[in-house]
């Protein structure tokens, strides 16, 4: 038996409900919003959920609930790509006794659980299911009740409902404040406004979940971004801040991109030229104030803007590929330029700077990225001094795994030879080489990501 159809006509639980009670086993697809979300049935219940772009990555959970270190998470990545590429990264988790059978399973079943309940809403897309045999569908690890996923799905609906109307969407910033019964009256708020229960009991009341997003609360980092490195899941992610919001510890700042806000550290330095001394005093509490603690001198002004057309470091070299490719990318029908893809590119770096903070100096610029900031810095010390060498060092992980994100959806719209013909088109018209910094061979970064994607 084969189903096909539009969301517009049936939802996702209700067809969810229709292959449960027949105990069906294939695959259901679900195309929506440019999303492709594999969901695998046997005998009526759910045993996987593959998404094109993923809300949650399991080795990011594993990591998020502190389960293993970044380091060592991409030491087995590594280990997997050269020597058990047939085995899954969660099997070779496990198999090394990196994780407990238990751990891996738990983290296996947000998973599914975000990638499915994420689609609940949708009312515009295709579905379709196809028949398949067991051993087709492959080993099962989780089974899902398909009662209670809609159950539960369900509810978080109602409940998503309300808390967007009060945090709008991935891109809203927050910023943390004292509660009204820290601020005094106000000279004339309402009274009734005012909370009686002390600052210091209404917080030592506060859960560790709550403690710590409270601590990613930085009026800088988007919402998209703190559900990005939070160990519970995109959905409990906006309730415990919509309960924050509520309880009046954080409020809405604005939009991250459409209100172009910036990282603290650099608040007061323009981002369309180098940052001088005047604007970063040795007094500064930012990064690099010791850096350019010596007076400003006109000539020193003028030394430091760096030139437009050469990159001073690797990053600025990678920050630059990557808005070319983008730039090809976007001039095709296919892809496309318009406010979709320009949200998805500006969540996705966030989503980057959620894992590497101090990348924070290079921008998103909606359809491409802008390292001036940063190479401002560096052309203010003349090199790339100690100071900056952590920003640098994370902001080339940070542009590699974009790039990756960003080549994988090109490869996805447009095929993998055009996204390849694209690749090599953006290196053609790469800059010089960087001036500053490690030999840096940026062919190599492009085709390590286009290996990748192939495997």
């Amino acid at each position: 038996m084969e189903l096909e159809g539009s969301l517009s006509a049936f939802s996702v639980p209700e067809i969810l409900q229709f292959l449960g009670m027949g105990r069906m086993t294939g695959e259901l697809t679900i195309h929506a919003g440019g999303r492709h979300l594999a969901i695998a049935i046997v005998l009526g219940k759910v045993v996987s959920a593959r998404a094109s772009q993923p809300i949650a990555r399991v080795g990011q959970m594993l990591v998020n609930r502190g389960l293993v270190t970044a380091q060592a998470l991409a030491q087995f990545l590594e280990t997997q790509k050269l020597i058990d590429s047939e085995r899954r990264l969660g099997e070779v988790l496990v198999a090394r006794k990196a994780v407990s059978p238990e751990q891996l399973r738990d983290c296996l079943r947000t998973q599914m659980e975000e990638e499915i309940w994420g689609v609940f809403g949708v009312r515009e897309g295709e579905f379709k299911f196809e028949n398949r045999s067991k051993e087709a569908l492959g080993p099962a690890a989780i089974e899902l009740e398909i009662e209670s996923l809609v159950m539960e799905g369900s509810r978080r609906q109602d409940e998503w409902d309300v808390i967007l109307k009060s945090i709008p969407g991935d891109e809203t910033v927050l910023t943390a404040c004292l509660p009204p019964s820290a601020q005094g009256d106000g000279g004339g708020a309402d009274p009734a406004a005012i909370h009686t229960t002390p600052v210091v009991e209404r917080a030592a009341a506060l859960r560790p979940e709550e403690w710590r997003l409270l601590a990613q609360v930085d009026g800088f980092t988007s919402v998209g971004a703190i559900c990005d490195v939070s160990p519970l899941g995109k959905f409990e992610t906006y309730r415990v801040l919509h309960g924050l919001l509520q309880a009046r510890f954080i409020k809405v700042k604005g939009n991250f991109a459409a209100d172009g806000i910036v990282a603290p550290d650099f608040q007061g330095a323009s981002l369309d030229v180098a940052p001088r001394p005047a604007v970063r005093p040795a007094s500064s509490t930012g990064r690099f104030g010791p850096l350019f603690s010596r007076p400003a001198k006109a000539a020193d002004s003028a030394a430091a803007a760096p030139a437009s057309s050469a990159p001073l470091t690797p990053a600025g070299a990678l920050a630059g590929y990557v808005t070319a490719f983008i730039g090809a990318c976007a001039r095709t029908p296919e892809f496309g330029a318009g406010e979709p893809e320009r949200a998805f590119l500006t969540s996705q770096w966030q989503q980057a700077l959620a894992r590497h903070r101090e990348a924070d100096l290079i921008r998103a610029t909606g359809f491409g990225l802008d390292a001036s900031a940063f190479e401002g810095y560096v052309a203010q010390a003349r090199c790339l001094a100690p100071p900056l060498l952590p920003s640098h060092q994370a902001s080339l992980e940070a542009l590699r795994e974009y790039l990756k994100t960003i080549y994988g959806l090109a490869c996805q719209r447009l095929g993998e030879k055009t996204a390849r013909q694209l690749a090599a088109a953006a290196l053609g018209a790469a800059p010089p080489a960087p001036q500053h910094g490690e030999p840096f061979d940026l062919a190599a970064v492009v085709q390590d990501i286009q290996s990748a994607k192939a495997e």
